[in-house]
């Protein structure tokens, strides 16, 4: 930013920190806003911006930010990705499905969309086949979705295995996401302890 003031990059980029990982919300919208102004048909800065405002709740917003940085750049996959979740948050899912499948057309190796797909089908009580997309996933999503499909299945010891080796292997950076499965299970009180971990972690999935 000293040394390109006049540029978006660097607010977009230290927004984006501030958000999710510093929670200095005010912050984050100055520095957004000010992207903005400086550049508005930038896809990226839109998209940060709607996810900055999903973290706010402001869910409506966020996802006509998230349309706008999809229609600036079309064939990248991250807006089409992100577009999808926050309908799917929305409860839009079958539009949620569309965005999310344009997403894994532009870049069938995102994660993020096939995680995010793989979760819609679970929430539409399609469990074996989140389980199978889940089973194709990696890092901290893998045993994370097969955790949660695995008890939408009725798998109580393989759905403990899955939230065991996740404990084992992240707990230090996925509270967030281990917090989730109990809630998933409706295991409140352990839901909450693991958010308060996350929170005391900083994890960007809490923001």
């Amino acid at each position: 930013i000293a040394l390109a003031p006049g540029l978006a990059d660097g607010y977009t980029a230290r927004g984006w920190m501030r958000s999710n990982f510093t929670w200095d919300w005010a912050g984050a919208q100055s520095d957004l806003e000010r992207a903005l102004a400086i550049d508005p048909s930038n896809s990226t800065v839109q998209r940060r911006y709607g996810q900055l405002l999903a973290s706010q709740g402001r869910m409506a917003d966020a996802i006509a930010a998230i349309r706008r940085s999809a229609a600036l750049d079309p064939l990248s996959a991250p807006p089409w990705s992100n577009l999808g979740y926050y309908l799917v948050a929305a409860g839009q899912w079958g539009e949620a499905r569309l965005a999310l499948n344009r997403a894994l057309a532009i870049n069938p190796e995102s994660s993020y969309a096939q995680v995010n797909l793989a979760t819609l089908e679970l929430l539409q009580g399609h469990a074996d086949t989140a389980l199978a997309m889940f089973r194709e996933s990696d890092g901290t999503f893998r045993p994370y979705g097969i955790a949660l499909a695995e008890h939408s299945l009725g798998h109580a010891r393989e759905s403990q295995q899955a939230l065991d080796a996740l404990i084992a292997d992240y707990a230090q950076d996925s509270a967030f996401q281990i917090a989730d499965v109990y809630a998933w299970r409706g295991e409140k009180d352990k839901a909450f302890q693991w958010l308060d971990r996350a929170y005391a972690q900083h994890d960007g999935g809490l923001s």
